[in-house]
């Protein structure tokens, strides 16, 4: 008999020898092995509605259609994942024709973008963007691009470019409606209208949180009466703080209205500015409406026009109304109101210290001055430029209402520039007397040169270390 080849073995045994089946291939979700799972489409970015925690645990359909084949741990280190990435821009015009509408994938039947839910991890955007985000809501709950943001939670490095938002609710931001954790170097273009009874911002509605090295440049509009608060950037800062951060956009507000934030409760701003243009019908200010108990703002600035359209309003090139801090500050927009303006707040309860205002004021009315309308607090080391009309007996200097145990103390008003001879508080000067000291001298004698700059003999002093001075 023939020998069989060692190995070869028979023809059946070789038929039946089976053929392995090869491992599946999976995908590794965090390539950069960060801990955050990486965002590239618009399916990855709503899949993140189903992982608040961003843990990479979610198991919905729409998860795992939009993460397919996913590595264990969605390829994280051993220590787990901590939130999501973006790795390219993205864009809810999702077909590309110029137009949102039924053709693109997130139109929902008009509707538009459905908030993210609560988010507690973190969301890097990379510096990347994302566009044209559409929503047309009504109801009674916070929208945002995400929702609250829960304490420990960070959005950073994310742009959200050409948002028109037009929505019925009561808590209303750009970026995120309620945030208690962290927003940093993010921004916000286009546009926010809204019927709120609360807060609405372009970035945040309201802010409990950390908001840092971010920007809105959103035209914010709230249209209903009543107790809503209206800020370029934050609706209403409670407990939270801003920092380096501005707004660019108009704010109008049927009641109060800030060109950064609309009601500032115990909190801070701080190294913060706005140039938009303010129009409301109660506390109005270019930086902030009502800077309430507690409320600090420090060596922040605000440029943009001031109106106070109600009888009862409070107009202020900074503030509408200021009760608690306001320190080494200043403000060069012009203020218009029908109720009581001032260069730098339409009523002061609390402390203004170290401050100056050089835009023109005007109250039909009366109630108005260069400084402060009404004071009932304490004004330190200030001084105001600003031309005031009309010329009567109802307008002033520097203060128009000094009330009982009010307290003004080495604050000027130009009596040139502003052509009003008299005040309620404070002291008048030519022009040529509050430039020529160029140290803290004479006037100045009692300013600090720590946080002046007395420049030349023919300049106002200026504020060190506050930007956006000339």
């Amino acid at each position: 008999t023939a020998e069989t080849a060692p190995g070869a073995g028979t023809a059946e045994q070789q038929q039946s020898t089976p053929t392995p089946t090869p491992e599946p291939t999976k995908t590794d979700y965090d390539t950069d092995d960060d801990g955050l799972i990486e965002v590239s489409s618009m399916a990855q970015l709503n899949a993140i509605r189903y992982d608040p925690n961003g843990n990479g645990d979610a198991t919905d359909a729409d998860y795992v259609a939009a993460y397919p084949d996913a590595e264990t741990r969605m390829g994280c280190p051993d220590t787990g994942c901590i939130g999501y990435e973006l790795t390219a821009s993205l864009d809810f015009d999702t077909n590309g024709d110029g137009d949102l509408d039924a053709d693109d994938d997130y139109w929902n039947d008009g509707v538009g973008w459905t908030s993210l839910p609560s988010y507690s991890a973190v969301f890097d955007g990379n510096n990347h963007t994302v566009s044209n985000i559409y929503m047309r809501v009504r109801g009674e709950e916070y929208y945002g691009f995400f929702s609250s943001l829960l304490p420990g939670g960070q959005i950073k490095n994310v742009g959200l470019l050409s948002i028109d938002l037009e929505i019925q609710g009561a808590v209303i931001g750009g970026l995120v409606d309620f945030n208690q954790g962290s927003i940093a170097n993010s921004y916000a273009t286009g546009s926010v209208k809204g019927s709120t009874w609360a807060w609405m911002g372009g970035l945040v509605g309201r802010n409990s949180g950390t908001i840092t090295d971010s920007y809105s440049q959103v035209r914010v509009e709230g249209k209903e009466y009543g107790g809503n608060f209206v800020g370029g950037m934050v609706g209403y800062n409670k407990a939270g703080s801003i920092s380096g951060s501005y707004a660019t956009g108009s704010v109008s507000s049927k009641s109060h209205g800030g060109g950064l934030v609309g009601w500032n409760y115990n909190a801070t701003i701080k190294d913060s500015y706005a140039t938009g243009n303010v129009t409301a019908i109660l506390d109005v200010g270019g930086l902030v409406g009502t800077n309430n108990q507690g409320g600090k703002i420090y060596d922040s600035y605000a440029t943009g026009a001031v109106s106070g359209d109600g009888i009862n309003s409070k107009a202020g090139g900074l503030v509408g109304e200021n009760q608690d801090r306001i320190e080494r500050s200043y403000a060069t927009g012009a203020v218009t109101a029908d109720g009581f303006a001032g260069g730098i707040a339409g009523s002061n309860i609390g402390k203004i210290q170290d401050c100056y205002a050089t835009g023109r004021v005007y109250n039909f009315y009366g109630g108005t001055a260069g400084l402060v309308s009404l004071n009932y607090g304490e004004i330190e080391n200030c001084y105001s430029t600003g031309r005031v009309t009309p010329d009567n007996w109802l307008t002033s200097g520097l203060v128009n209402h000094a009330m009982p145990n009010s307290r003004v103390e080495d604050s000027y008003w130009d009596k040139q520039t502003s052509g009003k001879s008299g005040s309620s508080a404070g002291t008048g000067k030519t022009t040529s007397q509050l430039q020529s000291p160029t140290s803290a001298t004479g006037i100045y004698a009692d300013w600090d040169d720590e946080i002046w700059d007395f420049g030349e003999d023919s300049e106002y002093p200026k504020l060190k270390g506050v930007a956006g001075q000339d």
